[in-house]
């Protein structure tokens, strides 16, 4: 999973930030398949927020500008098989309009 934050300080909305180089930053998890009571989007992190890698990258999605910072946090969360169903069934309910973009590699 991943959250995209934009640099606020500098620009007003991400539809600014979005091709500038430090316009936009990225916190991401790796998931695993468990429960997860609520969502409190702070539950979808791990504990440790200090123990992370970082690179310089781009969005994932069309346009896919290089202006992303990503950080991955080293520690998986978990999820339940309910909220990978859920997920599963958004992605394919957008998938018909985004299946020919791609960015290139």
């Amino acid at each position: 999973m991943h959250v995209v934050h934009f640099n606020s300080e500098k620009y007003p909305n991400m539809s600014v930030a979005v091709d500038k180089s430090d316009g936009l930053a990225v916190l991401g998890v790796f998931i695993e398949k468990v429960q997860v009571p609520g969502f409190n989007i702070r539950d979808l992190f791990p504990a440790r927020l200090d123990e992370y890698y970082r690179y310089d990258g781009s969005l994932t999605t069309p346009p896919c500008y290089p202006s992303v910072l990503w950080t991955l946090f080293r520690s998986p969360v978990t999820i339940s098989r309910s909220q990978v169903n859920k997920a599963t069934q958004m992605v394919h309910q957008r998938a018909y309009i985004t299946q020919t973009d791609s960015c290139e590699v």
